[in-house]
């Protein structure tokens, strides 16, 4: 592709591929007001990004989510290729996609996370008495390695807890049982290189869970009003969060912040949803940017950082 052609790959096979073809249409339409040449590729398998036309110096804009799109595998690959491309690089991205290894990079620079148990189809989940006793109820079950809340559920009982595994795990066998923080849902966003305002999200009930996220009129979002500490300590972790894993052109570090004013690392999304709807990209409005400002910086911030070396064979 010659200078400043963009192609944008949407799609996959995850349970996010609906919304990653909302995020792909709406970064082509993005893109073309950037006055770019660009195309969207409709993907469903690594086997079809091998057969994308890629070559050292392309930019790619991903706007997969979940799966090979997501866990490192794509970045990998362009990597390889030397395509330059946004968010995390091939490393980052599998450390993000797995909330278990994100939980221990994260405690690791001193940033708080829930308790939590290992759930694994291959050694049989551990018994509902001894998960209570351990996160105590409610207590919340979701996949290890899916986005958009998929799957996630509020376990109260036995039965709950049945159903909530058995969901939680029919993606890959395996899943987080994690203590429930009540409090108040943030999230903090990076666009090149900048730590945006946090956000607040609001909801109807105990958990933002997929059908609360993308239902319209059941959640909404509004600038943090936490106290001014409270959000400056949400800007330093999350800084430190995206220094930590080398993200630097944008990406987004959930939390719950409950009464103590301790902010409580849920999850970091290295792709995060790039619709109108999506809450990142009401951070960047919120901020005083248009769709077309935030995609224009997001596209300076790749062409402008170094690639990552080349995954060893």
């Amino acid at each position: 592709m010659a200078t400043r052609e963009v192609l944008v790959i949407a799609g996959g096979t995850s349970s996010e591929s609906e919304v990653s073809l909302k995020s792909g249409r709406r970064l082509l339409e993005g893109a073309h007001a950037l006055g770019l040449r660009a195309e969207l590729a409709v993907v469903e398998s690594p086997a079809d990004v091998a057969a994308l036309p890629l070559g050292a110096g392309d930019l790619v804009l991903i706007g997969l989510h979940g799966g090979f799109g997501e866990d490192g595998r794509l970045q990998a690959y362009l990597d390889v290729l030397g395509v330059r491309y946004n968010g995390a690089g091939h490393r980052a991205s599998a450390v993000g996609m797995d909330k278990v290894l994100t939980k221990q990079v994260a405690a690791s620079i001193g940033i708080d996370t829930a308790p939590c148990a290992l759930l694994s189809a291959h050694s049989g989940p551990p018994a509902f008495a001894d998960v209570a006793r351990t996160l105590g109820l409610p207590f919340v079950v979701k996949p290890r390695a899916q986005g958009c809340s998929v799957d996630l559920a509020l376990v109260e009982d036995e039965a709950g807890y049945t159903d909530a595994v058995a969901a939680a795990m029919r993606h890959d066998g395996r899943a987080v049982a994690e203590h429930y923080v009540d409090g108040v849902e943030t999230t903090v966003g990076l666009l090149a290189g900048e730590i945006l305002p946090a956000v607040e999200i609001g909801f109807e009930g105990k958990l933002f869970d997929h059908a609360t996220k993308f239902v319209p009129g059941r959640s909404e979002y509004r600038p943090s009003t936490l106290p001014r500490a409270v959000q400056e300590r949400l800007a330093e972790q999350s800084a430190a969060l995206f220094r930590e894993l080398d993200i630097t052109d944008y990406g987004r570090v959930d939390y719950v912040v409950p009464p103590s004013g301790t902010p409580v690392l849920l999850e970091i999304n290295t792709l995060p949803g790039m619709t109108n709807m999506s809450v990142y990209v009401y951070a960047c409005t919120a901020a005083g940017l248009s769709y077309e400002d935030m995609l224009s910086r997001i596209i300076k911030a790749v062409e402008a950082k170094q690639h990552q070396p080349r995954p060893e064979r």
